[in-house]
């Protein structure tokens, strides 16, 4: 839809600039030039709902919180598509100012000068002017000078309320490669063991640090960083967990792992037989069948940025 409405907008354009073009052909459809304000009105409001639904669909699918890995394969199959509006598209989750709604485009984004383009496009294909042989000739209300700003507006909000979505599974891969290798101390292991998968009170975010803190552990061969108050290195300070503790700690581990499956938490961490070379390079994350096509809602979010909007 989005390469459509595109090549729709220079349709007009070039048939105003041409003497004499009253009409365009866009997929086997014929439009009055003077009436393509009408059309780009309603392929704004669909634009305007696609970009609720994607924005939604891709929400939902980070409150499952998915590994880096599985975020990261969605991102980077929408952005090597070859819709222009995310081909080679660089992540805008992260506002100018922290808690701001102004997104940064970077300039080295194809898809920021493909929406420029798109804008620009848009706003000079609903005004009623025409190239004839006198000049630039106006041939219409003025009313639609305020109409056109709407429509270029409307759409900026709209792909930029589901570029940003997209590009916050782009941000989860970079958090989970930069995120913190310290050791979970003691009073970090306590709070893990405290919180229960299964309290009501739990709140997403909760789960969030609990499986960043797994993962943590994991990394850490189950050793964590004891409290112990003296001059000692920490290599000297780490020690195993104690058998109550990873009891408890692998009967809460499970329930969040069989809860958050997208979140790749390995069946066995406190198995002898787990490499313990970083949570990043573990096997079970490198299995080909992770990199099949995402099921449900967001595999066909995929597949509609790839295809279905082109």
């Amino acid at each position: 839809m989005l390469t459509i409405g595109s090549l729709f907008l220079v349709a007009v354009v070039v048939a105003r600039l041409l003497s004499g073009g009253k009409s365009v052909q866009v997929a086997q459809i014929t439009i009055p030039v003077d009436r393509a304000w009408s059309v780009l009105c309603v392929l704004t409001a669909i634009h305007l709902f696609l970009a609720v639904f994607l924005g939604r669909g891709i929400e939902e699918y980070c409150y499952m919180l998915p590994s880096g890995l599985r975020a990261g394969w969605v991102f980077d199959e929408v952005s090597a598509s070859g819709n222009g509006f995310v081909h080679g598209l660089v992540s805008r989750a992260s506002p100018r100012r922290p808690g701001g709604h102004n997104h940064r485009m970077s300039w080295s984004d194809p898809s920021t000068w493909v929406s420029y383009f798109s804008a620009l496009m848009a706003f000079a294909a609903m005004l009623p002017w025409w190239w004839t042989e006198h000049g630039l000739t106006w041939n219409g209300p003025l009313w639609l000078i305020p109409v056109a700003l709407l429509v270029v507006v409307t759409n900026w909000w709209a792909g930029g309320h589901w570029i940003i979505a997209l590009s916050r599974l782009e941000q989860i891969r970079d958090r989970e490669r930069s995120g913190r290798r310290q050791p979970v101390d003691d009073e970090e292991l306590r709070r893990v063991l405290v919180l229960h998968p299964g309290a009501a009170a739990l709140s997403l975010s909760d789960f969030e640090w609990l499986i960043d803190r797994y993962r943590t552990i994991i990394d850490q061969r189950l050793l964590v960083l004891s409290d112990a108050q003296d001059d000692s290195s920490q290599a000297s300070r780490m020690r195993e967990m104690a058998l109550s503790e990873r009891q408890i700690f692998m009967y809460h581990y499970e329930i969040v792992r069989r809860g958050f499956p997208e979140s790749d938490l390995p069946p066995e961490p406190w198995s002898d037989t787990y490499p313990g070379e970083g949570y990043a390079s573990a096997p079970h994350l490198v299995d080909p069948d992770l990199r099949r096509r995402p099921k449900g809602v967001i595999g066909g979010i995929v597949d509609f940025l790839r295809n279905g909007s082109s």
